[in-house]
């Protein structure tokens, strides 16, 4: 018995049991991968966590204003930490590669030509894991809300207020 191809690789067996039968596990692995993901970002939600280098200029105005505004947050310092593929993964899913990769930064235009013009989603999270510098600084967790790059207004916006402490 043939039934309705559905999404993300399962095919309905039947419409009376609506017992869903694999058909891809590479989809269904992603789609785990996805929620387990997504389940740990739930968890941590209530914590702010600012990423980048300490001794960056825009980090440094991040930091002021978040200590200015008595926000409480943890920092994680690209420098002395690294950053996992998973994370990097997680925030491309959530904003996608292109407002993470800081083109304007000499890591990156120090790059053969060939790979700078050949960027997609893969190579710009590997770049990335690689070279720390090349993610545009700070990105901030805040509960479900991630910001890229440092703007009052954006962190505002993202629910940043004093009473987060």
């Amino acid at each position: 018995m043939t039934g309705d191809s559905g999404v993300f690789g399962l095919e309905r067996i039947s419409a009376q049991s609506g017992v869903p039968r694999v058909t891809d596990v590479s989809q269904v692995t992603f789609v785990s991968g996805l929620l387990r993901r997504l389940n740990r970002v739930k968890k941590m939600s209530n914590e702010t966590k600012m990423y980048g280098i300490s001794n960056c200029d825009t980090i440094k105005k991040a930091r002021n204003w978040m200590e200015k505004n008595g926000i409480n947050y943890v920092f994680h310092d690209y420098k002395v930490s690294g950053i996992t593929k998973d994370k990097l993964e997680e925030w491309v899913m959530q904003v996608g590669w292109e407002p993470l990769l800081n083109k304007r930064g000499t890591t990156f235009k120090k790059l053969p030509d060939m790979v700078k013009e050949n960027v997609n989603e893969d190579s710009a999270i590997m770049l990335m894991q690689e070279n720390p510098s090349m993610i545009k600084r700070p990105v901030l967790e805040h509960g479900d809300e991630l910001v890229v790059g440092f703007k009052a207004s954006d962190y505002e916006t993202a629910g940043l207020t004093a009473r987060n402490g």
